[in-house]
């Protein structure tokens, strides 16, 4: 499930960064900005898309927290 997910990830990135590069390249031609509103437009529409999906992307625990009652009976002896 994760590499699915890590997958669209990659696959929605680089497609913003394609239309992002398309809108640069036409906005600076000056003669296509029509193509440049709209990947401008599509590329929004994939970043909230990317933000939709960080929802699928589970908690990683980093390490469980000790509780100081547990560190006291270790102590104990």
């Amino acid at each position: 499930m994760l590499v699915a997910i890590i997958s669209i990830y990659i696959l929605l990135v680089s497609m913003q960064m394609w239309l992002l590069f398309g809108t640069i390249n036409k906005a600076l031609d000056k003669e296509h900005i029509d193509f440049a509103w709209y990947s401008a437009i599509g590329s929004v529409v994939i970043f909230l898309c990317t933000i939709f999906f960080l929802r699928y992307v589970p908690d990683i625990p980093t390490g469980q927290i000790k509780n100081s009652e547990a560190e006291k009976d270790d102590k104990a002896y």
